[in-house]
């Protein structure tokens, strides 16, 4: 399953890069189930008995698993208003940081494989690349933004695909 999914909002302006739902939903699913195992489950007295690193676990996991779920990390792309907008941090509190479409510079696609291009091929479409994966991320204002380090063909050709029928004229593909 991968980490980011793209979604297209219903007027076709704001195309968004961010955590997969299903993904979200499963570690939610996750930290309510081992919150609600400790919380009526576990007995201050069998909390007592554990050793360090079993009290340490009873803390830290539902900890790690509330974060995990409400972390955010989304590039927005907004063609009505023009700017990308990368947004990190949590759900509820996080930072923003906006810049003009114009800053797009290029979407950043490298293969990650063994083996070697023969002169005229395709990253992509190079004999083999069956076996490797794809670095895909963007140059924005002279900064790298990486949407995946070792995605798979299919989901980098999908991407790829995705953010040029939405901004054609905008980004060229390069290295």
């Amino acid at each position: 399953m991968a980490f980011f999914a793209v979604k297209l909002s219903a007027d076709g302006n704001r195309l968004s890069w961010g955590m997969n739902p299903v993904l979200r939903g499963g570690i939610i699913f996750a930290f309510l189930s081992v919150a609600g195992m400790i919380i009526f489950s576990l007995t201050a007295a069998e909390y007592a008995a554990f050793g360090l690193f079993g009290k340490i676990n009873v803390i830290l996991m539902p900890i790690l698993l509330f974060f995990g779920s409400v972390y955010d990390y989304r590039l927005i792309f907004d063609k009505a208003e023009q700017y990308v907008e990368i947004r990190t941090g949590l759900l509820f509190v996080f930072r923003r940081k906006r810049h003009p479409l114009s800053a797009v510079q290029r979407l950043v696609i490298h293969t990650v494989r063994p083996g070697i291009l023969k002169p005229g091929d395709s990253e992509l479409e190079s004999t083999g690349f069956r076996l490797g994966r794809v670095f895909i991320g963007f140059l924005i204002a002279g900064r790298m933004i990486v949407l995946d380090r070792a995605c798979s063909i299919r989901r980098a050709k999908g991407w790829i695909s995705a953010f040029r029928a939405f901004m054609p004229y905008q980004v060229e593909e390069g290295a």
